[in-house]
């Protein structure tokens, strides 16, 4: 992980941002002791490049919660204070509108052509496909109005559940012969008509998302569906498309702090399926493994990592309860891949030859 300090550095060429540390640090400290402390900067740094919470929470290889927590605590209201809108609800965004209207913004600093730092854009912007549907922040909006007007009597235009079924079939329909945008049509018809059954469309229109790789789209509608979706099973696939979308930005960008976030949603994937996910523990494995052969930051620790994912998967596949036998074949290619490419461990390299071995019919 970069030093806290160094960044969202970008933020240095656009704001004032030394007069901003002084009057919000004033906020917090009065005239005698006017100072943030390196994590505030960091996160101020970040609102004023418009970088989501979730993608600073990254970047500090902290928990989305907590950056959530620390925000709400120091610089939101930091700068409700400075700014005169301490009795206004703020969001994210607000912070960088409300210091430009405060003119700390320095001048034509849109037009200095800036290239945004790797580190501070949206993380999954360099790994996710154009997005052809409907965007997830309007499938946000759309939600969330539903929420608001199912508050009030609407018996004269919703449908049984029984119809709403049936009109949901049609999608799944779509969905398991890979016509995504029909079914994405489907779905969002039903959420912009129905509120009532909108969590368990919301997984699927994630579901989308993610099989057509638009993984920033997914990340951003699995978040919200997880305040929605109470059912284990249903929890645990949401937990999944988070995994896999960490473990592809991990492949592209090695990073200890993306591994353990991609691990952690893997993990709380693996605990609330219906059933033993070998793929699930497989997943884990083979990205631990691609960590240590890309990262030169690896440690001792990600050997032992490996080893213990490694234990898992072995011991699941052959669970009376696991989904291996239904997987056995891709996972198998994989498998085999991971040899050709050669891992350095001993312990581990005889443990793949002698699974492979043990099933040559396949």
């Amino acid at each position: 992980m970069d030093s806290v300090d160094s960044l969202f550095p970008e933020a240095k060429e656009r704001w004032r941002l030394n007069d901003l540390y002084k009057a919000l640090g004033q906020v917090k400290g009065g005239e005698k002791r006017p100072n943030l402390n390196a994590t505030e900067k960091a996160l101020l740094r970040g609102l004023l490049c418009l970088v989501h919470p979730g993608d600073i929470a990254i970047a500090l290889n902290w928990k989305p919660s907590s950056v959530k927590t620390e925000l709400s605590t120091t610089i939101y209201q930091y700068v409700k204070v400075f700014t005169g809108h301490v009795t206004q609800r703020i969001r994210w965004h607000d912070v960088a509108e409300w210091l430009e209207a405060a003119g700390y913004k320095l001048p034509h600093s849109s037009s200095q052509g800036a290239t945004p730092s790797p580190t501070t854009e949206n993380l999954f912007t360099g790994i996710s496909q154009r997005n052809e549907f409907i965007a997830a922040a309007d499938i946000i909006h759309l939600v969330e109005q539903q929420i608001l007007e199912s508050r009030f009597s609407r018996s004269a235009d919703v449908i049984s559940r029984a119809s709403f079924k049936k009109i949901q079939d049609v999608g799944d329909t779509y969905f398991t012969k890979n016509d995504y945008a029909s079914a994405m049509d489907v779905y969002t018809t039903l959420i912009r008509q129905y509120a009532v059954e909108y969590p368990g469309i919301l997984l699927k229109i994630a579901q989308i998302y993610s099989c057509t790789a638009c993984y920033k789209d997914s990340v951003m509608l699995t978040y919200f569906a997880l305040n929605y979706i109470k059912e284990n099973a249903a929890k645990g696939k949401l937990y999944h498309l988070l995994a896999i979308a960490f473990d592809e930005l991990c492949r592209r960008n090695p990073n200890p702090g993306i591994l353990r976030q991609a691990l952690n949603f893997y993990r709380e994937a693996s605990e609330l399926s219906e059933q033993l996910n070998v793929v699930v523990l497989w997943n884990k494995f083979d990205l631990i493994v691609n960590f240590i052969s890309t990262n030169q930051m690896r440690h001792a620790r990600h050997i032992n990592m490996a080893k213990i994912a490694w234990i898992e998967f072995r011991n699941a596949t052959v669970h009376e309860t696991s989904n291996f036998q239904d997987y056995v074949q891709e996972i198998l290619a994989d498998i085999r891949t991971v040899i050709a490419e050669g891992v350095e461990d001993p312990w581990l390299s005889g443990e793949l030859d002698q699974f492979c071995n043990q099933f040559q019919k396949y």
